[in-house]
């Protein structure tokens, strides 16, 4: 992760608008000093919106029950939403350097960004009104200093509170029962899952997953 001072290069991937938009609440909350560069990426909508679907179709009661929510098709990328989700992009860069990459990319290639880039946010919109806490996710050295703080930032920004979860076997059936504002995983500590396995970790966290570097990218 680039140092404090300089600031991070954050990416936002997401499958529609809707779910852009939870991801660019998040950012247009941090402290100007938090961000120096912001990027967009269109995801196909098959990957996070269609397989298996299963966050679209889960609301959790403040007792922590499930429930089936209401069915919505996948919006999908229409040309018109593609342009809205730029123009804003661009209005909560306001005078910081944005990118936008106009071409759907498929999840399965997203390592290669989280390669480039200090923070990629995979934008889910939130199927709960209940008020829930930034989740850091560590593993078993713990989360990196640079990453604590950075879920910390998210977590002031929101005012809610940071809560860590080990990064274990019971961590999906955890985060499915818990409303969270966003889930933060340390890069630096665990390797990023694979495809399967991250799009399992949107479908249980129900919320932007944010894929944190503790150290800047080569």
């Amino acid at each position: 992760m680039t140092t404090r001072g300089t600031g991070l290069r954050i990416l936002i991937g997401a499958e529609s608008l809707a779910d852009a938009e939870a991801a660019l609440r998040l950012v247009e909350r941090l402290p100007d000093r938090d961000m120096t560069e912001l990027g967009g990426l269109l995801l196909r909508a098959a990957d996070i919106g269609a397989i298996p679907r299963l966050a679209r179709q889960r609301l959790v009661t403040p007792g922590g029950a499930l429930l089936p929510a209401p069915d919505t098709p996948s919006a999908g990328w229409p040309a018109r939403e593609a342009t809205q989700f730029r123009a804003r992009l661009a209005a909560v860069a306001r005078s910081r350097r944005w990118v936008f990459q106009d071409q759907p990319e498929e999840i399965g290639r997203i390592a290669r960004f989280t390669e480039s880039w200090d923070v990629v946010i995979l934008g889910c919109r939130l199927l709960h009104r209940l008020p829930g806490r930034v989740v850091l996710v560590a593993g078993a050295g713990g989360a990196s200093p640079e990453t604590a703080r950075f879920a910390g930032d998210i977590a002031r920004s929101l005012g809610t509170e940071t809560a860590t979860l080990p990064n274990d076997a019971q961590l999906l059936a955890r985060l499915a029962r818990i409303p969270a504002a966003a889930v933060v995983l340390d890069l630096g500590a665990d390797p990023l899952p694979g495809p399967a396995a991250l799009r399992a970790l949107i479908d249980a966290a129900r919320c932007p997953v944010i894929l944190s570097r503790s150290q800047p990218p080569g």
